[in-house]
């Protein structure tokens, strides 16, 4: 079985032009054509026509026992409410939001009274999180997930090229326990083999390990730059460079881990 470290899910969809739980009855298709037994649900309102979507995902959360949802922080959220119990952590957009320890702090201290390590999944670019590593060291007690390969933009034009790409996550690893999913490809390279991930998949696997790296689809904005395929397997390329032991852990057990599913 997989387990999807990086999903959306919209009240009338991606695109706003779907009807109501369309895209949570797509996606229970494809989790029984895939095998998918869990999957992390990362809430977004950033855009005027996704506001309401942490309240969808609570809603959703106590129908489907298989989500794993976080809730969206953003940059007007200086006092988050609680945590529901519902969610397993909060979702952090670095473009929107404030770089502050005491954000940070508060985050943590919330989510510390309704699970015992939350997690903190981060979309960035590697200047971003360069920019706000001293920030996120107040989530010390949290497990923080990077988003996309840290977006990186490109494909690494040498080894070197990539180590410095990826090295605001090898850094802030140091301190914190990171982890980093392998999802939105397309985001580096449209190439469908994959194959622009592939140098800094070999970076990451030196400096964290399998036992660090989770496969997500990014369903659904994903199948707007990938067949339904592709959005829902480790592109060859990578898959290569794992033995059947890592790539278990990458597309499974390593999530499964964390969230306790």
């Amino acid at each position: 079985m997989l387990a999807d470290a990086h999903i959306h899910l919209f009240r009338h969809g991606f695109h706003g032009n779907v009807a109501e739980h369309h895209e949570v009855l797509a996606y229970e298709g494809y989790r029984e054509r895939f095998g998918i037994q869990s999957a992390l649900v990362v809430g977004y309102e950033g855009q005027e026509r996704f506001r309401g979507n942490n309240e969808y995902l609570r809603y959703l959360a106590l129908r489907h026992p298989w989500m794993a949802p976080l809730r969206y922080v953003g940059s007007s959220s200086s006092e988050p409410q609680e945590l529901d119990p519902e969610f397993f952590g909060y979702a952090l957009y670095l473009d929107d939001w404030p770089r502050s320890r005491e954000l940070a702090a508060t985050l943590q201290e919330r989510a510390l009274t309704t699970v015992e390590t939350p997690i903190v999944s981060i979309n960035c670019t590697p200047e971003s999180l360069a920019e706000a590593t001293e920030s996120l060291l107040g989530f010390d007690a949290c497990t923080v997930v990077v988003s996309h390969f840290g977006l990186p933009g490109r494909p690494a034009t040498s080894r070197a090229d990539a180590v410095s790409r990826m090295q605001p996550i090898l850094s802030l690893a140091e301190k914190l326990n990171v982890y980093v999913k392998l999802s939105a490809p397309y985001a580096i390279d449209s190439s469908p083999d994959g194959a622009g991930a592939v140098t800094y998949v070999e970076v990451l696997l030196e400096g964290l390990g399998a036992d660090r790296l989770m496969w997500g689809s990014d369903f659904a904005p994903g199948l707007d730059h990938q067949t339904v395929e592709a959005t829902f397997s480790l592109a060859d390329t990578v898959s290569d460079l794992l033995t059947p032991s890592e790539w278990h852990r990458v597309c499974s057990s390593n999530l499964l881990g964390l969230i306790g599913h």
